[in-house]
């Protein structure tokens, strides 16, 4: 009967762990849900632990170079480079971003802006924010993101243009290259118009 009993106790201390565990783990997961900053509500963020090492590298080096600074854009040019030249054209082996101290008028559309639309994703790294660009911003409502950005991005002053790095991202492999500028690149546009693209006109499967 004593064994009986003891083991029963035994059981029902385990499951007191482990009932104790579920509560503690969904108190963590409720407290980090609710250490996200307010200010990024409609944002999506993103894990830094998918993104490249050398990236991530890259990334906090240039916040130490910048430490009066809270938050940073990371913006995709759309350009590549491929046998020492920089293009417009297309290109599966880079691309290029260009990463810039965030300010207020980087996204009105304005003359100094780098863009019309508002970013919509972001992460954090070493306590700074970074804003991601990308061409679906263009399809999403505008004002949450402009919000959210305004009420983290306090900076009105232009950023100078020594403080834009220019970074190659190579497919496939673990490498950043920060480019020295892409004003002493030879920038070269697409000669050629992108070849139309043509439907058949027969139904599928016929």
């Amino acid at each position: 009967m004593m064994r009986k009993t003891t083991l029963i106790s035994y059981v029902g201390a385990v499951a007191m762990g482990l009932v104790m565990m579920l509560l503690v783990g969904c108190h963590e997961a409720k407290r980090r849900e609710s250490a996200r900053p307010v200010a990024l509500e409609g944002l999506s963020l993103m894990d830094t632990l998918q993104m490249r090492p050398a990236m991530l590298k890259t990334l906090r080096a240039y916040a130490a170079d910048y430490p009066s600074h809270n938050s940073y854009i990371i913006d995709c040019t759309y350009l590549h480079k491929y046998e020492g030249v920089v293009s417009n054209g297309c290109n599966d082996r880079n691309d290029i971003f260009c990463v810039l101290p965030a300010y207020r008028m980087a996204f009105d559309g304005g003359e100094w802006s780098v863009g019309e639309v508002y970013p919509s994703h972001y992460f954090v790294l070493a306590g700074k924010t970074f804003f991601v660009t990308s061409r679906n911003d263009a399809f999403l409502r505008q004002t949450p993101l402009e919000k959210a950005y305004n009420r983290i991005v306090k900076e009105e002053q232009v950023p100078r243009y020594d403080a834009f790095r220019y970074l190659l991202v190579v497919h496939g492999c673990d490498s950043v290259q920060v480019l020295p500028g892409l004003y002493g690149d030879d920038i070269q546009p697409l000669r050629l118009p992108v070849r139309k693209f043509e439907m058949d006109d027969e139904p599928i499967g016929e």
